[in-house]
């Protein structure tokens, strides 16, 4: 994975990811277009700073749970194939 501190993106370089975590307080603001396409992912927690999900960004089949944590009010952009081919359920979780 690149983290690309002067953009705060994320973009994946490995397809065999199973699980993600972002560390507290992350300052990453972007998770680019196809940044996870194809990974093994299962679950992943989408964290408060996180402003935009690009396109097809988590077109990971085998996920079956993403949480997106959001304080109520703030500003979340998603593609609307950002989860394309996952097969479960997306929960925004309101802090």
């Amino acid at each position: 994975m690149i983290y690309n501190s002067d953009l705060c993106k994320v973009r994946n370089i490995n397809n065999a990811i199973k699980k993600l975590t972002f560390e507290q307080n992350s300052q990453i603001n972007n998770i680019d277009n196809y940044a996870f396409k194809g990974n093994l992912l299962t679950t992943v927690t989408i964290p408060g700073s996180i402003k935009k999900i690009g396109y097809e960004a988590f077109n990971c089949p085998n996920l079956t749970t993403a949480t997106i944590e959001r304080a109520k009010g703030s500003d979340l952009s998603v593609d609307g194939s950002s989860f394309k081919n996952s097969s479960g359920t997306i929960t925004p979780q309101y802090q």
